[in-house]
């Protein structure tokens, strides 16, 4: 599927897990960690994009106001 392109993997793949998510009985906010594993890092920019859609990202500030880690989902 999509042989060459990312983002043609990409979106089903998303869509794939958001199907199982909620087959489960829940959805992107229930999410903890999600883990990326690349070959070519030219990609990231499009499944940054992509997963965006559908896990909202947030982006944690230390006492000192510089950024951290990322958290997606809820944060409370």
């Amino acid at each position: 599927m999509g042989k060459g392109n990312f983002r043609a993997q990409v979106q089903p793949a998303f869509e794939n897990l958001k199907s199982a998510v909620e087959a489960a009985g829940g959805s992107f906010r229930d999410n903890v960690k999600l883990n990326s594993y690349f070959l070519d890092l030219s990609c990231g920019p499009v499944y940054r994009e992509i997963r965006d859609r559908y896990i909202a990202a947030k982006k944690s500030i230390d006492e000192h106001g510089n950024p951290g880690q990322r958290f997606f989902g809820r944060t409370s």
